[in-house]
């Protein structure tokens, strides 16, 4: 039941209070519908005091008690994720971005990945997607594909790992700049491919070509050669991606490596974990990973066959083993993200978008989306779904599926 104030005024004179409003948002929606707002109105003169400003301050509180059950009743529930929404373009040209980073101040920071067009390469870009504009940020170094990760920091700096650029670097999304940190050793034609943020605020860094973990220390700007990774199970192009687990090791994920490795911090020290069977001898994991509620992790395969089915793969850090997940359709999906709903859409190579139901090991066709090579999927502050382009073979602009 609402709350309305005593009405009637005993004397002579009243005021009557002016109209006012106030336009506020659903907030019972269920979590895979989008909520709209609805206005609700105290019209002048509903209330009446001896002075005006009583009677303001009495249709002040009609709205502060009633605007939001109003909104509640009155404001819709629009089903999420049914319609596409183009964005612009941002000159990369094709194989444009790697990832994108939800910044503090709302933005996107865009990762270059291999950018066609060769004035953009070394740049980073920014999506404004209340806006719906893009920016492009400041310029990391001058070789063409100079990281292809970074790590996001609790007080919202950015690390950036190196590809083929010589420095760890720093964003700064509240001065928009760039600063190179500590060199890394050389180490010709060898390089790390992903990072992970491990539970003493270091940074482990993916080998990649490279034979050694990379330990990058925050707060000293240092970094460590960490521990090898050769063993008779594992070849060239090792691994790409890192998953923290909840004891606090780091889950190495394979891309040619036919077992999972295992890095401890405490100890400094790397092991062999599981092998895989994923089906086909050119299917690989190199679309990323997420922690589940269940303490396993969930991580999505890229096969380069045709031929040959793959599925997603599932590592249950509890009991070091690994087994299948549900089949996947043929090189369609890339870097994960949970939605409100508790499932977990992809980035896409080509073709529609998926979900994938961790409870039952399901994945189902849910929005058909007739572009390619948006490998990287990014919740805004509203939720809605923005699609980062990698693009190929043409540039392909921002999207959001809303």
């Amino acid at each position: 039941m609402g709350y309305y104030p005593r009405r009637r005024i005993m004397g002579s004179k009243q005021y009557g209070n002016v109209q006012m409003s106030v336009t506020l948002t659903r907030n019972n929606c269920p979590s895979d519908t989008r909520p709209t707002q609805a206005t609700y109105i105290v019209p002048a003169g509903k209330w009446k005091a001896k002075t005006q400003i009583d009677a303001d301050a009495l249709a002040q509180a009609d709205l502060n008690a009633n605007g939001q059950a109003y909104a509640n009743t009155n404001g819709s529930c629009i089903l999420r994720y049914t319609t596409a929404v183009q964005g612009p373009s941002h000159g990369f040209g094709y194989t444009a971005f790697e990832k994108g980073i939800m910044l503090p101040n709302g933005l996107i920071l865009c990762i270059p990945s291999f950018p066609s067009v060769t004035s953009r390469q070394g740049y980073l870009g920014l999506y404004n997607s209340a806006s719906n504009t893009f920016a492009l940020g400041p310029k990391i170094g001058n070789t063409a594909r100079p990281i292809m990760s970074a790590v996001l920091l609790p007080n919202g700096d950015v690390i950036t790992i190196p590809y083929m650029h010589t420095h760890i670097g720093k964003y700064d999304y509240t001065t928009n700049t760039y600063t190179n940190l500590c060199a890394l050793p050389t180490d010709t034609g060898n390089y790390f491919y992903g990072s992970v943020l491990m539970q003493d605020g270091n940074i482990m860094l993916v080998p990649y070509t490279r034979r050694n973990i990379g330990i990058y220390n925050v707060a000293s700007n240092t970094f460590t050669v960490g521990p090898q990774v050769v063993s008779t199970n594992i070849n060239n192009y090792s691994f790409e991606k890192g998953q923290i687990l909840p004891n606090g090791k780091v889950l190495l994920i394979p891309c040619y490596s036919k077992v999972f490795g295992i890095y401890d911090p405490v100890t400094n020290t790397y092991s062999d974990g599981p092998a895989h069977n994923l089906p086909g001898a050119n299917n690989y994991f190199n679309g990323g990973s997420l922690l589940l509620p269940n303490g396993k992790v969930m991580m999505v395969p890229r096969r380069d066959s045709a031929s040959s089915n793959s599925c997603i793969g599932l590592y249950d850090y509890a009991t070091n083993t690994y087994s299948n997940g549900a089949v996947t359709p043929f090189s369609a999906l890339n870097y994960p993200a949970f939605l409100p709903n508790g499932k977990i859409t992809f980035g896409i190579n080509s073709g529609s978008l998926y979900f994938y139901d961790y409870l039952t090991d399901t994945l189902d066709q849910w929005f058909n989306f007739s572009a390619s090579r948006y490998i990287d999927v990014v919740l805004d502050q509203n939720n809605d779904l923005v699609m980062i382009p990698n693009g190929y073979p043409s540039e392909q602009p921002f999207m959001k599926i809303i």
